[in-house]
């Protein structure tokens, strides 16, 4: 670059978190280690990037390690139980299917922890229900702070009509709001749907 050129033509060499274009570039392994999600030029990015910026340092590593290990095993729970023979199947088996799929749907906020490596794990799991998780409006969501200090998951941007409250939260002047239970530090709605009827 020379003095007096016009910066936007420069091509960034490092990933921006920011960008979004960015964010699809990155992907990551069973080991938590970051590769890349493309080939050519952005594959160089992604790796000078992972290098230069030490993403793969051991604490960083085992981190995402434990984040993939924790998918992986509910995912075996929830597989489990959706998968009991019919003559064998009982209510209970639903309830921990439900309880497990909770605890992954905030897994894959993205406002979790290492959101990102759950979802690469998801993904890549061989089972087919399993990938189509990330599509769920509760894997969506974020966490946001309501009227009094009250703790809500909003949905995002596209659907920010669409809030799920405790159900103590004012319900006045909210476009729709659904009942929701505490689950392990989080809420997560009973019902979903455009209106939550």
């Amino acid at each position: 670059m020379t003095p007096g050129e016009d910066v936007r033509s420069e091509e960034r060499v490092f990933l921006d978190p920011l960008d979004p274009d960015d964010a699809l570039l990155i992907d990551f392994d069973e080991n938590g280690v970051p590769i890349p999600a493309v080939d050519g030029w952005h594959a160089e990015r992604v790796l000078k990037t992972r290098d230069l910026l030490h993403l793969d340092a051991i604490r960083m590593v085992e981190a995402r390690q434990s984040v993939w290990r924790e998918c992986e095993e509910l995912v075996l729970l929830i597989a489990t139980s959706l998968e009991v023979p019919s003559g064998e199947y009982r209510p209970r088996d639903r309830e921990a299917a439900q309880r497990a799929l909770a605890l992954l749907h905030a897994k894959l906020r993205p406002d979790a922890p290492l959101s990102a490596v759950a979802q690469a794990y998801v993904l890549k799991c061989p089972h087919r229900w399993a990938r189509r998780v990330i599509l769920h409006p509760l894997s969506q969501i974020g966490v946001a702070w309501g009227a009094e200090g009250s703790r809500v998951l909003a949905a995002p941007q596209a659907r920010a009509d669409v809030i799920w409250a405790p159900p103590s939260a004012p319900r006045s002047g909210d476009p729709e709001v659904c009942e929701a239970v505490p689950t392990n530090d989080a809420w997560v709605g009973h019902e979903i749907g455009p209106t939550c009827d």
